[in-house]
Formats: structure tokens, C-alpha cells, sequence
């Protein structure tokens, strides 16, 4: 659909605010230009329409690969902390066992001495 400028109107009316018939018409055809020129067009945004879909298709597909790499990196977390927690829960039991030993030592040593 092409943009409305009536060109005969426009320069009627800039003649009858005293503008000379050279003056109305570099002014009509002037304004003319700068609408076609600033005025899309069907094609052009068809054409813009394809672009954005076609970016919007390329940032979805980065947004899935992040979520995978996320993903992928927060599996490897959990088992970093799964293996971290047995190691200290073994150290844990091991302290213990060993506590458990010295206090029956020194509880021996105490009968002992009384």
C-alpha cells in the first residue's frame, strides 16, 4: 500500500501562503522524496520479518546449547560434592573410630592408676 501525498493539494496550499510556483514545487517534490524514502515497503518488511525470525531461531538454538552446557556443569558440581561429602562423612568415621579407641585407652590407664 503506497503512502497518500497529494502533491497538487500541497502545493495549492503553499501557493496560497505565498510561496512562488518555484518555491511550492521544490517543496512538494522535496517532501515527496523524504516519504517515499522513510516509508518501508511490503518486500522490506517481509524482509525484516525473515531477519528477526531468523535471529530469533539462532538465539533460541544458543539459549538450548547454554542450558546444556549449564546443565553438563552442574551435574559435574554434584559429583564433585557428592565425592567430597563421602570422603568427609570416611573422615568422619575414621576420627571417630580413632577417638573412640584413645578414650578407651585413657579409661584403661584410669582403672589402672585407681
Amino acid at each position: 500500500m503506497a503512502l497518500a501525498f497529494d502533491t497538487l493539494k500541497a502545493s495549492k496550499a503553499l501557493l496560497n501562503a505565498g510561496f512562488d510556483e518555484s518555491q511550492a514545487e521544490a517543496v512538494v517534490v522535496t517532501v515527496g522524496d523524504a516519504m517515499v524514502e522513510n516509508v518501508a515497503t511490503k518486500a522490506n518488511l517481509q524482509r525484516m520479518a525473515t531477519d528477526l525470525k531468523a535471529e530469533t531461531t539462532a538465539i533460541r538454538t544458543e539459549i538450548t546449547e547454554t542450558e546444556t552446557r549449564l546443565q553438563a556443569d552442574i551435574g559435574a558440581v554434584r559429583a564433585e560434592l557428592k565425592a567430597e561429602t563421602t570422603a568427609i562423612r570416611t573422615e568422619i568415621k575414621e576420627t571417630k573410630t580413632r577417638l573412640q579407641a584413645d578414650i578407651g585407652a585413657v579409661r584403661a590407664e584410669l582403672k589402672e592408676d585407681i
